[in-house]
């Protein structure tokens, strides 16, 4: 569909050219847990954070850490799980 491959037989016909795209492994930025789940809101939003780690059920993996929402992520931090990934740059 995003015509990265050509079909081995047949044809792919789509009725719209508007197609979004989700890699399998997301792409974490460098900086803290806490900072990528706040990258569009303000962080003084306290009530909007604890609502979104609770909704993405990071509450559990967030107690887990040593450092917790400030544990360090991307290139210069921990691998997270592809779970993990998921829940916090979803």
């Amino acid at each position: 569909m995003l015509g990265e491959i050509s079909p081995s037989d047949g044809f792919v016909q789509v009725s719209n050219q508007r197609i979004a795209y989700c890699a399998q492994k997301p792409w974490l930025p460098s900086g803290t847990i806490r900072e990528a789940i706040q990258t569009s809101t303000d962080p003084a939003d306290e009530e909007w954070y604890y609502k979104t780690i609770d909704m993405c059920c990071l509450t559990h993996d967030l107690e887990s850490l040593i450092d917790g929402e400030h544990t360090q992520i991307g290139s210069n931090g921990m691998n997270l799980s592809g779970g993990q990934r998921q829940r916090v740059v979803g």
